[in-house]
């Protein structure tokens, strides 16, 4: 995993790597995403894991000379459970998540969102409302921050829609729009992939 790391350059960084594990009837018994530190003009975190991870991500926060209050800004690709587990514990930062995915929590609209070095897609599929964060580097790459618009290598590798699917067809047409941008796609729940081109 050393060369997808090193390509993700000196601002961005992987607080915890994202994994599913199931059982052996392939049900998945535990999700935990992939959560993301990008030092910007803002410190901005893009999900936050399973409450479960809290305690992983405190640490390798330490360990980059951060704790959760100097986080400034949380953005989530969606609200499910294993992508907002640890929200809580950034008291300071401003959270946010697509319109269709905010309404009814108290959550603000990535829509007013104005970042350098950072836009947002909507990635719908896996839900409604479902969206990716693309961070440019410094190396000037595409790091695509898909969530689950891509859970897994596997969903890259095979062409297949997530698992958990509100529309497997606008699930294919997100993939394919990341595919498209990225460089480096990091998954809601699995490794980076470096993409060819």
């Amino acid at each position: 995993m050393s060369k997808e790391v090193d390509l993700l350059g000196k601002y961005l960084h992987i607080l915890n790597n994202g994994r599913l594990i199931k059982n052996r009837d392939n049900v998945i018994i535990h999700a935990s995403s992939s959560s993301i530190l990008i030092e910007s003009d803002l410190t901005i975190i893009v999900d936050t894991s399973a409450r479960d991870d809290c305690y992983i991500i405190v640490k390798n926060l330490k360990h980059l000379g951060y704790t959760p209050e100097d986080v400034d800004i949380v953005i989530n690709t969606h609200l499910h459970n294993d992508h907002i587990g640890c929200n809580e514990i950034f008291i300071n930062a401003e959270k946010y998540a697509q319109p269709l995915q905010a309404e009814g929590y108290s959550i603000n609209s990535v829509d007013i969102l104005n970042l350098k070095d950072i836009s947002i897609i909507e990635t719908p599929g896996h839900v409604l409302g479902h969206i990716s964060v693309i961070f440019k580097n410094e190396m000037g790459m595409n790091i695509v921050i898909a969530g689950d618009a891509i859970p897994t290598r596997n969903n890259y590798y095979k062409w297949l829609p997530p698992r958990i699917c509100s529309n497997s067809k606008g699930a294919i047409e997100s993939m394919k729009k990341i595919a498209k941008i990225a460089d480096i796609i990091i998954p809601g729940h699995d490794r980076p992939i470096v993409v060819l081109k």
